[in-house]
This record gives C-alpha cells, structure tokens and sequence, in this order.
C-alpha cells in the first residue's frame, strides 16, 4: 500500500470519528495522518504537495477543530496558526482561529482575523455573523447590529442559518433595550416549523426585563419541553427567579448554570447578587471579584460597594463605587 494510501485511509477514519463525537481518537488518528504526511514531504524534497488531496494545512485545521470540540482552545490555536503558516489567504482558517480566540477572550484579535477573513471573502454571510457575535461579547452591541444586519441581507431567506440571525439580533436588541424589537424577532423564529431553542430564553429573558412574568413562564415551560436535561438555559432561570426575589431558587440555577460555563462572568456575578441578598456577604464577595477577574462591570463594582457598606468598611465601599463611575452608562 502507498504512502497516500495509507494517509488517506487514516484520513477517512479520523474525520469518521470526529463525526461520531469521538474527538479524542480523531485528534489521535490527524496527528498520524500529520506524521504520514511529514514523511512523505522527507520523501518527495522538493516537490510540490499541492498535487495531493490531504494537505498538512488541510489536517492542522480539523485537528484543531476536534481539540476545540474537547474545549482544548490553546492547543487548537496552535494547530491554526500553523495552519495559517502553511495557507496564509484560506479565509475559512481565519474565521476559525476567530472562534478559538472568542473562546479564548482575545476579542480584538478575534475581531482581527474576521476582518481578514471578510476581506478574502466578503460575501460570506457566517462572517458577519460571527463578528457581530464577538462584537456583542466585548459590549460593542451598535457593531454588532451593523455586522448582522449584513449577515441576514446576504443570506438566503430560506436558508436554515436565518433563524440563527434573527435570534442573534434579538440578542443585541436585548442588549440595546430595544425590547419590543428582539420579541419581534422572536416570533419570527418562534413560527417557524422547528425553532432553534436559544429564541425561547431570549424570549423569556426579554420578559423577564418587561416583569411579564406568566409569559416568562411559558418560555421555560417550552425548553422543558425541547432540553429538559440541558443547563444552557439555567442563566435564563436564574434570572427570572431573582426578579422574583426568590434568591435560593436563583442561586440553585446560578450554580448549575456555572457547572456548564464556568467562565460565565454574568452568571457568577448574579450568583453574588443572590449571596448578597440572603446575606452571605464572604461568597457575596468572593463571586463579585471573581466576575470583575473575568470582565470588568459596573455590576459587580455597585455590589462589591453595597457588601463593603454593608460591613461598614467605607474606605473599600468608597473605592469601589469610584470604579463603577468609570464606566459608561
């Protein structure tokens, strides 16, 4: 059996077992492929590899596809980067070092890499889409508007990837308290034959905000029925029980939301809220700093001030609340 054909059937079954979940045996099955392909380079000095259809770019970037799928975000950053070394103008490759970076927290170099990526290929509408996402976690919601608007005007009406735009701009009208706007967007979703789950806690949480409690109740009525098991939409609930003051319940989804994202600053900082208001001021504290550590905010700042007063310790109180005026409102 050839080189090529050994390559390609390790190629074969590596993809095979990243398509059946089994990341780490793919990740395995690419590096043997990686090697195949460095020796046959040895073999071949001098020659062109363009001719063969498994490339060393082509593997590096599903390699770091499955170490992103196991949430291994630095060591698929290296994988793309020699990726790129390799490919410097495939501007699928870019898009992907973006999401590793968004994971990452390096939005302005995530930013970066979908400016390239748009550059290379503008009409592309999961770019803007993209960006607009990272754009909305570094608190930029206006960017964010423009970038999906120009995704939905690039995408085909009936395309399936449209109901993954309108909730994004739900998501940033939220931002924008533009309230009626994301509920608007909502429905769009919400009617169609097979809605994507994330439009019900949108919804909920717009609710929430509008203190329409009975409908927010609804929206979780419907994920119960659509991922029961699921904690992505813990947030969600913790939420609507804090603005109904029911701080135990909250703080209950606020822990079970965290096991699922353990990087989540908004989820750690209302878990603080909810140590503060059943007066647990020491978790209070700590949660508050633990969410500044991962995303500077005014939230956590006021609570931090409000704990340091509650103790009577108005030097630490006053200095906190000097950080929250630094911000914008």
């Amino acid at each position: 059996m050839t080189i090529d054909n050994n390559i390609e059937r390790a190629y074969r079954d590596a993809i095979a077992a990243a398509k059946n979940g089994d990341y780490m045996n793919a990740i395995v099955g690419l590096t043997k492929v990686l090697d195949g392909i460095r020796f046959r380079c040895n073999q071949e000095s001098g020659q062109s590899q363009e001719s063969h259809s498994i490339t060393l770019e082509k593997v590096l970037y599903k390699r770091a596809g499955a170490w992103m799928e196991r949430k291994e975000y630095e060591i698929a950053l290296l994988d793309i980067n020699e990726a790129l070394r390799e490919s410097p103008r495939k501007s699928d490759y870019y898009s992907a070092r973006a999401r590793i970076r968004r994971e990452l927290f390096q939005y302005g170099l995530a930013i970066s890499d979908l400016c390239i990526a748009i550059e290379y290929d503008p009409n592309i509408s999961d770019y803007y889409f993209q960006r607009s996402v990272v754009y909305l976690l570094d608190s930029n919601p206006q960017a964010a508007l423009q970038d999906i608007e120009k995704a939905i005007e690039l995408a085909s009406p009936d395309d399936d990837v449209m109901q993954y735009y309108y909730v994004q701009r739900a998501k940033i009208f939220f931002k924008l308290k533009k309230y009626e706007n994301a509920l608007d967007d909502c429905e769009r979703v919400q009617s169609s034959d097979n809605p994507y789950a994330d439009v019900f806690s949108v919804a909920g949480e717009t609710y929430v905000e509008l203190k329409e409690f009975a409908k927010a109740q609804e929206m979780i009525s419907k994920l119960d029925e659509m991922e029961p098991e699921s904690r992505r939409y813990h947030f969600f609930r913790a939420k609507y029980y804090f603005e109904q003051n029911d701080w135990k319940r909250a703080k209950l989804f606020c822990d079970s939301y965290i096991e699922f994202d353990r990087r989540s600053w908004e989820a750690i900082q209302l878990r603080g809220e909810c140590h503060f208001w059943l007066s647990d001021l020491n978790n209070a504290e700590i949660d508050c700093k633990r969410a500044y550590s991962i995303k500077q905010n005014p939230k956590s700042c006021e609570t931090l001030a409000n704990i340091y007063s509650k103790r009577k310790d108005i030097m630490s109180s006053d200095d906190w609340n000097k950080k929250k005026s630094q911000f914008k409102e």
